[in-house]
């Protein structure tokens, strides 16, 4: 399975997290996998219908009052209880500051890497992965190890496309934070 972190703010989903999901749905159906959304926040249900345009096969929501506003640290220990359970094979992002900055929270607080700015995944359980480097006039092949894989996916990769597909299972997931 893989965990495509929905960024949004106020109510409007980021246009690179629709990028995401489809970079994602392309990704899954080659693994034979599925692709869930994961949407942190406070009231953040109504954002659901336009997620289901872009055919995740399912739709996580992790809703509490202290998350109404942006806090990578919670959002990292937010996504963390989640892959706990679900066991996820790979966490994504958009690569944007925010998705840069939770994830490298899981993968500080996990132990685990993480590749930032990705433009190519390949292979099966160890993943090829190819990442923009200085200002994308690099580019960067190595081999990503763990369980599960951290990954943002760099800006404008691929055009967000909606597809229509199966009604998503909207499922929520109640996590523990201290203040």
């Amino acid at each position: 399975m893989i965990l495509a972190l929905i960024e949004h703010d106020r109510g409007i989903i980021s246009p690179y997290s629709l990028q995401l999901l489809t970079y994602a749905y392309k990704l899954a159906k080659g693994d034979s996998t599925n692709v869930k959304a994961v949407l942190i926040g406070q009231n953040v249900k109504a954002l659901t219908r336009e997620l289901c345009k872009y055919s995740p096969d399912g739709i996580i929501i992790i809703e509490d009052e202290r998350l109404e506003n942006f806090s990578a640290e919670a959002w990292a220990g937010s996504l963390i209880q989640l892959a706990e359970t679900k066991e996820p094979t790979i966490i994504m992002a958009a690569a944007t500051d925010r998705g840069n900055e939770v994830l490298a929270h899981i993968g500080a607080r996990l132990d685990l890497p993480m590749s930032a700015y990705t433009s190519a995944i390949q292979g099966g359980t160890e993943k090829k992965i190819t990442r923009l480097r200085w200002g994308s006039s690099l580019l960067e092949e190595t081999v990503l190890k763990g369980k599960p894989l951290l990954i943002t996916i760099a800006l404008n990769l691929v055009k967000a496309v909606e597809i229509s597909g199966e009604v998503p299972i909207i499922e929520e997931f109640q996590v523990e934070l201290s203040d």
